[in-house]
């Protein structure tokens, strides 16, 4: 998640509720938010939704913020 997006969420969503209307626990939200773990796109699609429900916007959140952007450090040896 973009460092602005995870701003805005957490300053305008109570996340335990957020975590409570997804079905996962508040320890997994906040590693799916901090890019540490990768939710399915089923989960990254209820993040979003709920995620614009609880602030109160129609689409400022979508499935892909939720999925972290992965690359791949190749080092020469």
């Amino acid at each position: 998640m973009k460092v602005y997006k995870r701003q805005f969420l957490k300053k305008h969503v109570k996340l335990s509720l957020l975590a409570e209307r997804t079905g996962i626990t508040l320890g997994y939200l906040s590693r799916i938010i901090n890019n540490h773990l990768v939710p399915s796109d089923e989960l990254a699609q209820s993040l979003a939704e709920q995620a614009n429900v609880l602030s109160f916007q129609t689409d400022y959140f979508t499935a892909t913020d939720f999925i972290p952007k992965i690359t791949i450090k190749v080092t020469e040896q």
